[in-house]
């Protein structure tokens, strides 16, 4: 539902809902706007770097905007937080997101990009970027949510609607939080709020949503929309179209974010952070349990299928390795009534003929988390029970 804020009142199958290191779920990467200058790097791969402190780059000579961004990471996610940067600016940003996926081997989880968006291109800037996503997961297995930032839209009510593409492995968030009008603010404000919110990220367990409140206000107090202070009937604008704001609540000091929205529909099964990060993380834990199993030699009956015991061994592996990374994890949304609900579903047909195909077709599914955006109370006065 992206028509009102929140309130308080491996093939993916879409439309199916009508231990890792735990630090390795909230590795980032940021593709930059010009070349940084790395002073201390955890690792290095030629031009990519691996850096855990603001204090890891020299200011000087480094791009103001870029190490800007890395500042507002490191402000919200907190020293220690793995974020891969490319040493230089890429041709283009989808280029970048390619290339540092690569470089980093696969590491990043999401990845910002630094240069902003350009209102009149917004809708071919993200296909680029979701298109590049999209190749990394089919080619690289190392599926990447891409963050993009856009000061404000020309006008908040003109405002491309988001909702009505299907790039659900972008997403694009509005505001700034430099507010100063030298020249130098004027470039740092193109950064819009890409660190925080990548910072935000970063520190967040999968199935964690970036609007829960719980979890404070975005580490600053000075954010706008391009020149004009936050309201939150622009932001209900914005997020009803799908964009990503900061917010205000009563009763609460500072901003918040609104929502997980990415650029796709409201019907799309990973049309929300959360989901997209849960998805992917089920995606790699699958494909490292599957690896080793590619080339082995596989019994068959009579009638060259899969005899049952084997099937169910294939099944108890991806299971295992899901539980284990996942549910242990409490990434997924298992029943907590049910002691035989884990969250997680593995077929394996035994009736597939592997003679014939040497292929083995294996289902694996895994249940999402609910989230309470919307809360209703009912008050009134009582004088008996």
């Amino acid at each position: 539902m992206a028509s009102q804020l929140p309130y308080v009142k491996i093939s993916f199958q879409n439309g199916m809902l009508g231990i890792s290191e735990p630090t390795a779920d909230g590795v980032c990467g940021l593709v930059p706007a010009g070349a940084l200058v790395i002073g201390n790097y955890t690792e290095q791969n030629g031009a990519a770097s691996l850096i855990t402190s603001l204090s890891d780059l020299t200011e000087e000579g480094s791009d103001k905007l870029t190490y800007r961004m890395v500042k507002e990471f490191f402000d919200e996610a907190g020293d220690g937080s793995y974020l891969w940067v490319l040493n230089a600016k890429p041709a283009t940003a989808a280029a970048g997101v390619k290339s540092l996926q690569g470089l980093s081997n696969g590491a990043c989880r999401v990845i910002g990009v630094a240069s902003p968006l350009a209102t009149a291109s917004i809708s071919a800037d993200l296909k680029a970027l979701n298109d590049a996503a999209e190749e990394l997961a089919a080619s690289l297995f190392a599926p990447v949510l891409v963050l993009a930032g856009l000061p404000a839209p020309a006008t908040i009510g003109s405002a491309t609607d988001l909702t009505e593409f299907n790039y659900n492995r972008a997403c694009v968030v509005v505001g700034n939080e430099i507010t100063g009008d030298s020249a130098l603010d004027a470039e740092l404000k193109k950064g819009a709020c890409v660190g925080l919110l990548l910072g935000r990220i970063a520190k967040n367990a999968v199935q964690v949503s970036v609007a829960r409140v719980s979890d404070g206000m975005i580490k600053t107090d000075s954010l706008k929309f391009g020149a004009n202070s936050i309201t939150n009937a622009d932001a209900q604008t914005l997020h009803g179209k799908g964009y990503i704001v900061p917010r205000t609540w009563v009763g609460k000091a500072g901003f918040f974010w609104s929502s997980d929205h990415l650029a796709t529909s409201d019907t799309d099964d990973y049309g929300l952070i959360p989901r997209r990060r849960t998805i992917d993380k089920a995606y790699r834990v699958t494909y490292k349990a599957l690896l080793d199993e590619v080339g082995s030699e596989i019994p068959v009956s009579s009638t060259g299928t899969i005899p049952v015991p084997t099937a169910k061994s294939i099944e108890t592996l991806v299971e295992t390795a899901l539980e284990r990374a996942m549910t242990n994890q409490g990434n997924l949304g298992s029943d907590p009534d049910d002691d035989t609900d884990n969250g997680i579903k593995v077929f394996v047909d035994p009736n597939q003929n592997v003679v014939a195909t040497n292929k083995i077709e294996v289902s694996v599914k895994v249940k999402p988390y609910g989230y309470a955006y919307y809360i209703e109370a009912s008050l009134s006065f009582y004088t008996n029970d």
